[in-house]
């Protein structure tokens, strides 16, 4: 897959800040961000699955429900 640039504005005092924290971890503001985003879809991905399967779960608990 290509990669895609996006353009993120921080003001002064933000950027030094960020600057800061990511040399710390020894990556880049660019690098805190993507990782960030990359949990967030993680997250977001991990958390449509359990909701699919537990869909699953009650359409099989529905079809094994004997109707009175």
């Amino acid at each position: 897959m290509a990669s895609r640039r996006i353009m993120v504005t921080i003001d002064g005092p933000s950027h030094a800040v960020l600057k800061s924290y990511a040399a710390r971890r020894n990556t880049t503001i660019g690098g805190l961000v993507k990782d960030y985003l990359m949990r967030i879809a993680e997250s977001e991905q991990r958390a449509l699955e359990a909701r699919e399967r537990i869909r699953a779960m009650n359409r099989k608990l529905k079809q094994d429900d004997p109707q009175p």
